[in-house]
């Protein structure tokens, strides 16, 4: 099966890490931001960060099934408790007509005074829904990982940087990419629908009734962001992002214009850079080559996909007045690629819950990572890691 699909876990093992160790994984972490050629700002939390627009291309998107949702939350308009009230009188009246709702105290960061504030919110349960997993390389930004602590290689190793739009940190999952038109439209607004309008693959996504393989190979311009800060305990981290996809436009040079097509073309000149790998939770044939691109699951994709499951939707329609009730998900455990993950991880003399080695160089024959993707019918806070008996220097290799 190739990989098309139509909108329609691993932990470590308690090996304790030395200083000298942690002082090389500073290094190493260092050396990535001083790679990433922009100007560097000192920011008040005492952070340092460099921002660049960056074409990067999407070689990396991972189906992650349908783990469970966090509740929708909105600004309420309801008059707020006073006191000692749980809840307004008016937000009693409201939970009675509408029982799956709730009123809630939260945090949120308020740009106007620079800090985070108490807020009320109205929250309703949210149905899971189809998620992704989604990474874009960047050529421009070359890392050599001979330079990691824990490679074995006597020469250069250059390969792009490779970051994940979901977010990550540690194995940590930041960011939910929703990606779903079985019920209707995918909106303009969807991170998917942006890369593929900004990659001029807009026509082509609607015309394909919203086939995830359309972003396959996608290439436009990233905001991408590194910011670098130094613990309590003098370890050094820098963590990547990558947001607001845009077109890569024409521009006018002293000695003429550079065509959009021209820019891609000398963004990727010469490098390293790996065949495009899209992986589904059924259906495929599992190679190791496209395995091993999840690295020692650095982004937290497998994790994420491990908690999805099936549930049911049930309610009254509004347009007929019937009741529904209908099955939807996916359980990860009876999943292709579950047993695939497992028999990969014990073949190469791990199991599953222990640390891997460290992955080869990221450019796999083409021919065994995946078939060209051609349609088919198959209808928060970033939160500082303090580093526990089990860190693992292999979490930030991501193939």
């Amino acid at each position: 099966m190739t990989f098309s699909k139509k909108a329609g876990a691993a932990q470590q093992g308690n090996n304790p890490v030395t200083k000298e160790e942690l002082d090389a994984k500073s290094e190493w972490n260092q050396y990535q931001f001083n790679t990433f050629k922009a100007k560097a700002k000192e920011l008040p939390n005492g952070k340092t960060r460099k921002e660049k627009s960056l074409i990067g291309r999407v070689n990396l998107v991972m189906d992650l099934g349908f783990p469970p949702s966090a509740p929708s939350e909105w600004d309420t308009k309801c008059a707020l408790p006073s006191g000692d009230e749980e809840y307004s009188q008016e937000e009693i009246t409201y939970m009675e007509k509408n029982p799956t709702h709730d009123f809630i105290w939260t945090k949120e960061y308020d740009e106007s005074v620079k800090k985070s504030v108490t807020v009320r919110k109205q929250t309703s349960p949210s149905y899971p829904a189809q998620e992704y997993g989604v990474a874009v390389d960047f050529p421009q930004i070359m890392l050599d990982y001979s330079k990691h602590p824990e490679s074995t290689s006597g020469k250069e190793d250059l390969r792009p940087l490779r970051i994940s739009l979901n977010g990550s940190f540690h194995q940590k999952f930041f960011k939910t990419i929703v990606f779903d038109g079985s019920f209707k439209p995918v909106s303009n607004n969807n991170l998917i629908y942006k890369i593929c309008a900004a990659a001029d693959r807009e026509k082509e996504l609607v015309d394909s009734q919203f086939d995830i393989a359309t972003v396959a190979g996608a290439t436009c311009n990233f905001t991408v962001r590194a910011d670098l800060n130094t613990s309590d305990e003098g370890i050094t981290y820098v963590n990547w992002n990558a947001s607001k996809p845009a077109s890569v436009e024409d521009i006018e040079t002293p000695d003429g214009e550079w065509s959009a097509e021209d820019q891609i073309e000398k963004a990727f000149e010469g490098k390293n850079v790996s065949e495009f790998v899209g992986i589904l939770l059924d259906g495929q044939d599992y190679t190791d080559e496209m395995l091993s691109m999840l690295g020692n699951d650095t982004f937290g994709y497998v994790k994420h996909a491990s908690e999805s499951a099936t549930f049911k939707l049930e309610g009254i329609s509004k347009k007929t007045g019937n009741e529904y009730s209908f099955e939807k998900g996916l359980d990860y455990d009876t999943t292709d690629f579950a047993k695939a993950w497992k028999a990969f991880r014990e073949k190469n003399g791990d199991s599953v819950a222990d640390k891997p080695s460290v992955p080869k160089s990221n450019t796999p024959n083409s021919d065994k990572v995946v078939e060209k993707a051609v349609p088919v019918e198959k209808k928060p806070t970033q939160e500082e890691f303090v580093p526990e008996e089990d860190f693992d220097f292999n979490d930030d290799v991501p193939f």
